[in-house]
């Protein structure tokens, strides 16, 4: 009947959207991976031409999430319990702001999938 077609054609586009978040969320690793080889110091150090092939990479992961993840955490942030996990203190800067991202945070429209990991100033 209509109404049983129309239950099972909802089932599946809430299964189809559960599938492309957990599909995209895998990625986040991966995307921590790079954030972390282009932050340590050996990385300017690496062939250019290899440097900008990589980061175009990045970039294409980026593009991937982006019509439905944003990252999000960056140093000189104010720090919110809502979207940042402190993971750690430091002194010298302005108190309650971001001193250090040590992992990413993602977020849709929705609100936040994954907090992201931070030093803060205190």
């Amino acid at each position: 009947n209509a109404n049983s077609k129309k239950n099972n054609a909802g089932r599946e586009e809430l299964l189809k959207a559960s599938v492309k978040g957990a599909t995209l969320e895998s990625l986040f690793p991966i995307l921590d991976s790079f954030d972390m080889a282009f932050n340590g110091k050996a990385w300017e150090d690496v062939d250019e031409v290899w440097r900008v092939g990589v980061e175009q990479i990045h970039s294409q992961i980026l593009e991937v999430l982006g019509g439905t993840y944003k990252p999000f955490g960056e140093v000189g942030d104010t720090f919110d319990p809502q979207r940042h996990e402190a993971i750690g203190n430091e002194k010298g800067g302005k108190a309650d702001t971001i001193a250090q991202v040590v992992r990413k945070g993602y977020e849709t429209k929705e609100g936040v999938v994954r907090a992201a990991q931070v030093i803060v100033y205190n």
